[in-house]
């Protein structure tokens, strides 16, 4: 088994973390449920409205507010191309222009499965004999990118609403989280990568769906314990003492595929980039 990996890369990403936190909405502290006591009703965070259930005020939530488009001059704009730099501002783009940029706005019980998953990780971590610093402070949280498609006109002319498109597989994620699948390789997980190039090579498209066009979302990653090597997984198939697979290094020894193996490990950070093929 070998020791929680620290990605230099995603680590020097995340040399900001309030900056990200608070660019997600999210604060350090485990998120409350938006419910007014008083009324015992849900009230929505961004406009007011209250609702007497949970199911309505998500509803609300995700056909109202479930995404941002960013405009030039924003500061999480220029904070996304620049982490995004290495692959979509090389003189030979493969992938396009960018087209969108969205802060995405979590369901408060998306961040609380988050936040609970990491706090299963500490606990986990804290009960081996060797002790893993990064799993003990954050469950070691990473920055990573996601590849994924797009089949509907999502922050478009500020249109905010998710569809319910089967092929729009980023409206899926942000109505019903990630999913786990067995790769090509036959590693099982969430795949993600530290960098946006190799994120965009994982997605094909179906030639024939035309509107379909390739999306970089750009995740906080719980990779807890992770057991480097596809080889060593398949030998410990089943049991629970890792909590994510390292594939593929780069030259320095930074993950740069990694499979997470629930998919409450990730969360869809604040933005969505959204790209012309």
């Amino acid at each position: 088994m070998e020791p929680a990996y620290n990605s230099r890369r995603s680590r020097k990403i995340i040399a900001g973390p309030s900056l990200m936190r608070s660019s997600c909405g999210i604060s350090s502290s485990k998120p409350r449920r938006s419910l007014d006591f008083e009324s015992q009703r849900y009230v929505c965070q961004k406009c007011g409205e209250k609702f007497k259930k949970l199911e309505a005020i998500e509803s609300h939530h995700l056909s109202t507010h479930a995404v941002t488009a960013l405009s030039e001059g924003d500061s999480s704009k220029k904070i996304v191309e620049l982490i995004c730099q290495t692959s979509f501002l090389e003189p030979e783009n493969k992938f396009g222009e960018i087209e969108r940029i969205l802060k995405i706005h979590n369901m408060q019980r998306t961040l609380v499965q988050f936040e609970d998953y990491r706090e299963m990780v500490k606990l986990k971590a804290n009960k081996l004999s060797k002790k893993h610093p990064r799993c003990l402070a954050d469950g070691n949280e990473l920055l990573r990118f996601y590849g994924s498609t797009v089949a509907c006109s999502l922050g478009m002319e500020n249109t905010s609403s998710l569809c319910t498109l089967e092929q729009c597989e980023v409206c899926q994620i942000l109505r019903q989280g990630f999913f786990s699948k067995r790769e090509a390789n036959g590693c099982w997980g969430v795949f993600t990568s530290s960098t946006s190039k190799r994120a965009m090579e994982s997605v094909e498209l179906d030639k024939e769906k035309h509107s379909l066009r390739k999306a970089l979302v750009v995740c906080r990653v719980i990779a807890g314990r992770v057991v480097k090597g596809l080889e060593k997984m398949r030998e410990m198939e089943g049991q629970s003492s890792f909590d994510s697979v390292a594939g593929k290094a780069d030259c320095h020894s930074d993950i740069e595929e990694l499979y997470s193996l629930s998919p409450r490990a990730l969360l869809p950070c604040f933005i969505l980039i959204i790209c012309k093929n």
